[in-house]
């Protein structure tokens, strides 16, 4: 086994962890990306290397080369400020966020009111335009005013919710369908209806119970 970080036999045989070498490139550009992103810009001062490139010529406090510099690996000639001047500078940084951030926030209130404002708008238009209608609708049937129309509309709602109600209703069925059956009409049939109409023999009648002439239907 090798050892990654000898390159050579290992003294230890049960060793099994393998140290890559560092990625100095890799760490450069994460620095110079902190450096860009965290530090002031040497506008009016920035180095040589970043003034001939037209580079962004950061710098943090504390660091001897900009971000680009350092990302490069070059050397650095610009001159840094000092603790006096840095602290000049970081206020004025801060003022400047302040201001930054209460401009963003003005921006998006100004949004949030034009959202507002369109869609009142369109809420608007959307309402003028219905109210045309109404208006063309009131003309139409020969109204004086949309408070008239509005009844009218609503009997003719009433009346076609209580036509849909009647329209999907059970039938109610007919206590005389029996009649239309051609078996009802029978003559011997008829006859025993008029018997149990009629009702049981009376006991002084000899028990005999009363016939029903079919020339009487």
């Amino acid at each position: 086994m090798k050892c990654g970080r000898l390159y050579k036999d290992c003294n230890f045989p049960s060793c099994e962890t393998v140290i890559m070498p560092r990625d100095y490139k890799n760490e450069r550009n994460k620095r110079a990306d902190s450096i860009n992103s965290r530090g002031i810009t040497m506008s009016l001062a920035p180095c040589t290397r970043c003034y001939h490139k037209t580079l962004p010529c950061k710098l943090l406090n504390g660091s001897k080369k900009c971000g680009e510099c350092r990302r490069a690996n070059v050397t650095c000639d610009i001159d840094p400020p000092t603790d006096a001047q840095w602290d000049r500078m970081k206020i004025a940084e801060n003022a400047i966020k302040e201001e930054l951030q209460k401009a963003r926030e003005d921006q998006r209130e100004a949004f949030a009111r034009q959202r507002e404002a369109l869609a009142r708008q369109t809420r608007l238009e959307r309402q003028q335009e219905v109210l045309k209608d109404r208006i063309a609708e009131m003309w139409r049937r020969d109204l004086n005013s949309l408070k008239e129309l509005e009844e009218i509309e609503r009997f003719e709602a009433a009346a076609r919710e209580r036509a849909n109600t009647n329209a999907h209703a059970a039938p109610v069925p007919d206590p005389f369908d029996f009649l239309a059956n051609e078996d009802y009409l029978d003559p011997g049939r008829l006859a025993s209806l008029a018997a149990f109409a009629v009702g049981p023999a009376d006991p002084g009648s000899g028990g005999e119970t009363p016939q029903v002439s079919q020339n009487s239907w």
